[in-house]
């Protein structure tokens, strides 16, 4: 069905591409996926194919969290909190956060940040026990700017289990 507002609520598969940053061979594979918005022609002889725009995005964010973030026009697009750049966050709190961002009903397991910390992909904790600052700290922490800038990197593409190819 062509929604009323066509004009304002398609986009092209170019215009895909360019709005989520992938080459337009992407697109191609993820409209042979389960799932993903059929489109329809437009034009006077029918020779644009559009897809629903709100459709492609939640789409996306459901299959490919990743790409679908690169499309948002925001600066938080995971809707994370809003914190001082110096308050404390725990890995367990990062494990939440990197877990919802990858669009996950639970945490990234922490042995996994763990992993990702002594390969070096992941910065260290900006604060230990007994480093003798203040607040003193009884478990390893990391400055929200630390978090939030690791939490925020550019990513590999990446896509929920479960999606399949038609």
């Amino acid at each position: 069905m062509i929604p009323a507002d066509a004009e304002e609520a398609v986009l092209t598969a170019e215009e895909i591409a360019e709005t989520y940053g992938v080459p337009l061979s992407q697109v191609h594979n993820w409209t042979r996926m389960d799932g993903f918005p059929e489109g329809w022609t437009v034009g006077a002889v029918g020779s644009m194919l559009v897809r629903d725009s709100e459709a492609v995005d939640d789409w996306l964010r459901e299959n490919f969290p990743v790409h679908w973030a690169k499309g948002q026009q925001s600066d938080n697009p995971y809707d994370l909190p809003v914190m001082g750049p110096k308050a404390l966050v725990t890995l367990k709190t990062i494990a939440e956060l990197e877990g919802k961002i990858l669009g996950r009903d639970k945490p990234v397991e922490l042995g996994t940040l763990r992993g990702y910390i002594s390969k070096k992909t992941m910065p260290p904790a900006d604060r230990t026990p007994g480093d003798g600052k203040q607040p003193e700290v009884t478990e390893r922490k990391w400055y929200w700017k630390t978090a939030s800038t690791w939490l925020n990197r550019p990513r590999q593409r990446m896509r929920r289990q479960g999606g399949t190819a038609r």
